[in-house]
């Protein structure tokens, strides 16, 4: 999420237990085009896929067929490493968005909850505190 984070991206955890439908709900939603998976969790719905583990030559014609990139992982770590281009990290607000997180929509779709960096800054914080006012 940091990662994301220091480049102006916003982080948007999809999680298996909302269900299918909802995973995919939250990738249109949101416009996801970029997703880090497990190599059992490949979805139709992207542009770019980056897999935790090994991509198969077939993995790769299938996604080419789709019009999707897909990179292993340490494929993924190696595009930064050819990369002539110095990246400029954008200028960082507390107000900005840090992270969507998606909820479980009981009464329909789910919902998308905003929570920008000084909300994260807050609860590091907090955390800080509490772990300073404890006895080892």
């Amino acid at each position: 999420m940091q990662a994301c984070n220091a480049h102006g991206l916003h982080c948007v955890p999809l999680y298996d237990t909302l269900g299918a439908g909802a995973v995919k709900y939250i990738i249109c939603h949101a416009e996801i085009s970029i997703i880090f998976a497990e190599k059992s969790k490949i979805s139709e719905y992207l542009k770019t896929l980056v897999s935790f583990s090994t991509v198969t030559n077939d993995q790769k014609l299938q996604a080419e067929n789709c019009g999707l990139e897909i990179y292993s992982w340490d494929e993924f770590l190696q595009l930064s490493k050819q990369s002539k281009d110095r990246v400029e990290l954008p200028l960082k607000l507390r107000s900005d968005i840090c992270t969507i997180m998606y909820r479980s929509g009981t009464t329909g779709e789910p919902k998308g909850v905003m929570i920008t960096n000084e909300s994260i800054l807050s609860i590091l914080c907090g955390v800080n505190q509490h772990l300073d006012n404890m006895s080892e």
